[in-house]
C-alpha cells in the first residue's frame, strides 16, 4: 500500500470518527433534554401532590373541628334532655 491510499484511508477514518462523534453528541444532548423534562415532569406532580395533601389537611381538619364542635353540642343536648326528664 502506497503513501497516497494511506493518507485517503486516513482521511476517511478522520470523517467516519467525525460524524460517530456528531452522532453521540446529539444522543447526549437529546438524553439531557429529555431528563429535563422527565425531572419537570416530576416536580410538577410532586407539588400538585403536596398541594392536594395541604388541601386535604386543611379540609380534613375543618371537618373534624365541625365534627367535635357537633358532638358538644350534642351531648348539651342529651344533657338538657336527661335534666327535663328527670325534672319531670
Amino acid at each position: 500500500m502506497d503513501v497516497e491510499n494511506r493518507v485517503k484511508l486516513i482521511e476517511e477514518a478522520i470523517v467516519i470518527m467525525k460524524n460517530l462523534i456528531i452522532r453521540h453528541d446529539e444522543r447526549l444532548d437529546k438524553s439531557k433534554e429529555e431528563r429535563k423534562a422527565s425531572n419537570e415532569d416530576f416536580n410538577f406532580k410532586m407539588n400538585a401532590l403536596i398541594d392536594s395533601q395541604i388541601r386535604n389537611e386543611t379540609e380534613f381538619s375543618a371537618v373534624k373541628d365541625s365534627i367535635i364542635e357537633l358532638r358538644k353540642l350534642s351531648e348539651s343536648n342529651i344533657k338538657r334532655i336527661e335534666n327535663l326528664e328527670n325534672n319531670s
